[in-house]
C-alpha cells in the first residue's frame, strides 16, 4: 500500500549556485481501486514529463534524470520520439 511520488524540476544556475526549481509533481496511489487504468508508473512519468516540456521551447534539449527503475524501453522510446533524453544509473 505504498505511494509513488514523481516530480519534475528545472535545474537553474545563477552565478556559481545551482537551484532545482520544481515545476510539477504528482502522487500516484499504490492501491488500485479499478483495473481500467492500464498505465504503468513509467507511462505516468512520461506523460508528466511531456506535459511540462510541451510549454518549453523546441530549441532547448531536455533531459530527464531518473533512477534505475525508470530505465525501461517504453519510457526511453517515448522520450526519444519527442527529441528528449534520459540520464539514469
Amino acid at each position: 500500500m505504498g505511494h509513488s511520488f514523481q516530480a519534475i524540476g528545472l535545474l537553474a544556475r545563477v552565478g556559481k549556485v545551482a537551484w532545482a526549481v520544481p515545476l510539477a509533481c504528482r502522487i500516484h496511489e499504490g492501491v488500485v481501486l479499478t483495473n481500467r487504468d492500464k498505465r504503468t508508473m513509467h507511462d505516468k512519468l512520461a506523460e508528466l514529463f511531456a506535459e511540462v516540456t510541451s510549454a518549453m521551447s523546441k530549441l532547448v534539449r531536455k533531459y530527464l534524470v531518473a533512477d534505475a527503475y525508470y530505465s525501461c524501453q517504453s519510457l526511453i522510446d517515448s522520450l526519444l520520439a519527442s527529441g528528449d533524453d534520459i540520464v539514469s544509473e
